[in-house]
């Protein structure tokens, strides 16, 4: 069975487009050879035998089930199909241990947490081991905001998923989650999400209608997945190709 090991496949299909001959697919940029390619949605990022089969229709039932309604519901607001939204205590949680369980899947965390174990020279930790193991959430604290991208240029997404940027909060991050090429989950302090609430569990939202801040933050993501996994972006081909020429 294959896995994807990072991004899921219901992420990529915000990205995708259609094509004849092989379904749904993605444009994106390969940053071992710093080139573009396109790819099916169910083949891009993904090993046969990387997670058990029982291991991942369990992480499918507790993150990615909940999370994939959550941001159902962000999409269908962005589209104007819901004239308003708001997160419960319980959304907003499901999206954290979702955010977690994505960052814990990448390459990244998984040499920082074999490289500050002590056993793990005898027997190195498995990703399953480490997503099956982590209590901590990297996330906690942080509460739901969104950006809406009202320009031509797209957010890109990296592999990585999630990117971040300094918040108004000292010592603290923005932590950003493209959805579409139209729509971005932000987590943001807690703090700062409270001066923005109109009504609970409700809040002013932000929205782009400037290009530059959309290539500001898709450069955010290029830095953060370059120096994390170094796999790769997806996006608009032409989006692609700016970045592409800042490698």
């Amino acid at each position: 069975m294959k896995s994807h090991v990072q991004i899921p496949k219901s992420i990529l299909k915000n990205f995708a487009h259609k094509s004849k001959k092989d379904g749904l697919i993605v444009d994106y940029l390969d940053l071992v050879d710093n080139t573009i390619k396109t790819e099916k949605i169910r083949i891009l990022d993904t090993k046969e035998d990387y997670y058990s089969e029982e291991f991942d229709k369990t992480m499918g039932k507790i993150f990615e089930t909940p999370f994939g309604d959550i941001s159902k519901k962000i999409r269908d607001f962005a589209m104007k199909k819901n004239s308003n939204i708001s997160f419960s205590e319980k959304e907003t949680k499901a999206v954290l241990h979702f955010c977690n369980n994505i960052f814990l899947r990448g390459e990244y965390a998984l040499n920082k947490a074999n490289e500050f174990s002590y056993t793990s020279i005898i027997q190195p930790i498995s990703q399953e081991e480490l997503i099956g193991s982590t209590r901590a959430n990297l996330f906690r604290g942080n509460w739901i905001n969104i950006i809406v991208n009202k320009t031509k240029t797209g957010f890109i997404i990296p592999r990585n998923c999630i990117y971040v940027k300094k918040s108004e909060t000292p010592n603290k991050l923005h932590y950003i989650f493209p959805l579409s090429p139209w729509v971005a989950m932000i987590l943001m302090p807690e703090e700062e999400a409270i001066s923005m609430e109109t009504e609970k569990g409700s809040r002013e939202y932000f929205y782009i209608d400037d290009e530059s801040s959309v290539k500001i933050l898709n450069n955010f993501a290029l830095k953060i997945e370059t120096g994390t996994n170094n796999k790769f972006i997806v996006g608009d081909k032409i989006e692609l190709q700016r970045l592409k020429e800042q490698l």
